[in-house]
């Protein structure tokens, strides 16, 4: 069932139920509610800011909104030579809130108090770090550069893990339990490691490869190319993120062959191949729902979103799609399912941040942000949205459903 919402009017969120937090001097592309409180974590991408911020939201309405903030610094001084390279890319709290992570694209990690302080600082030498995720436990964090994963043990300084299996550059990772995680990259494969084991435990090879010659361009199997010996040959195909599922269970993939994949463990090859997106798929995401979870009696479902700029809800167990969403203009950069299960966001280069109702996927809020939407995040009451802008700002929206 398709769902389009091209001719209807969104239902707007008043600008008294915005809270617009300005201080960083350049593009905002990341953000985290912490999972226990109140604190919101936003990130910069430009060397002219180079820091992560941590805001004080109180409860309440947003036009009512205490919005202390506490800066924190990646470098101290930057030089025009820096280009960039000091840019925040990813924040992540641990999971009982007392810790922040916060990554750079020199692959320097640091890991902060909720008031600033400064606990650890871990270098190396990995390239722009994509992900950095704590696992459930909170005494590992896996930090993924674009050239090789380290695993950093935070009970003892410095003790580390460095996994370096791809022959490309690496886009994504996700832990599936507190010792095993999964990584992605343009080399189009998935591999699966362990902490402990110096090989992946795993891989996973199945989504498909364009391979390009001038004007041509012809869909192939990863074990076909091997056997292609083609003059100024071009391959795209790379994986661009994978998911676990809540339980663990499953590993979704999406990639720019516009294909959702489903792995198991159990299986050598993929256990459904979900297609109906005509483009690059760029976002998954699992709902918080079902065994498990905090949300058990809601059914488990699985979100993409495309270069197409549709969003498609999946019932993964049938391999169909449950609805698309057809209402951003552009690029959807980021989705988020509410930590109730009810709701799920999106954001786009259209400027627009829409909030749908997972249950029949109506549009039900909708704010023009004048930016594009880079990153989004849901507070731990489902009651507030927040998200990150192009244009130097984040905003905090109160959703009041």
């Amino acid at each position: 069932m398709g769902i389009s919402t091209r001719a209807r009017i969104p239902h707007g969120i008043i600008p008294c139920d915005v809270a617009t937090l300005a201080g960083h001097s350049d593009e905002v592309v990341v953000c985290a509610w912490s999972p226990t409180c109140s604190l919101l974590a936003s990130g910069c991408s430009m060397s002219h800011d180079s820091t992560a911020r941590i805001w004080t939201i109180i409860d309440g309405p947003c036009n009512s909104t205490l919005r202390d903030v506490v800066v924190l610094t990646h470098a101290e001084a930057f030089t025009v030579e820096d280009n960039g390279l000091a840019a925040i890319c990813e924040v992540d709290w641990k999971g009982d809130g007392t810790l922040l992570a916060t990554g750079s694209c020199t692959g320097e990690t640091r890991i902060w108090t909720p008031d600033g302080a400064l606990v650890s600082s871990f270098e190396e030498d990995m390239g722009h770090i994509v992900s950095l995720r704590w696992n459930q436990m909170g005494n590992s964090l896996l930090s993924c550069g674009s050239e090789k994963v380290v695993v950093w043990d935070i009970n003892t300084a410095g003790s580390r893990q460095e996994f370096n299996f791809h022959t490309g550059r690496i886009l994504d990772a996700d832990w599936k339990n507190n010792t095993s995680f999964a990584t992605c990259s343009v080399d189009r494969k998935i591999h699966v490691c362990q902490i402990g084991l110096n090989r992946p435990s795993k891989t996973f090879l199945g989504h498909l490869v364009w391979i390009i010659t001038g004007n041509t361009a012809i869909c192939k199997a990863d074990e076909e190319v091997d056997n292609l010996l083609i003059e100024n040959m071009l391959l795209q195909g790379e994986i661009n993120g994978i998911r676990w599922s809540p339980a663990g269970g499953l590993l979704a993939s999406c990639s720019d062959d516009a294909s959702i994949k489903i792995w198991s463990m159990s299986y050598s090859s993929y256990v459904r191949d979900l297609r109906r997106h005509t483009r690059e798929v760029y976002c998954i995401e699992w709902s918080p729902t079902g065994p498990t979870t905090h949300n058990p009696n809601l059914a488990l479902l699985l979100a993409s979103s495309s270069f197409d700029t549709t969003i498609n809800v999946w019932d993964v167990e049938q391999g169909s799609p449950i609805y698309s969403l057809s209402r951003h203009r552009n690029v959807i950069y980021s989705i988020e399912f509410s930590p109730n299960g009810e709701f799920l966001a999106s954001g786009s280069l259209d400027h627009w941040l829409f909030v749908w109702s997972v249950k029949d996927g109506r549009l039900i809020k909708s704010f023009y942000g004048g930016g594009g939407v880079t990153d989004i995040s849901w507070n731990k009451s489902s009651d507030k949205i927040a998200v990150t802008y192009v244009n130097k700002i984040v905003c905090v929206l109160d959703l009041k459903m």
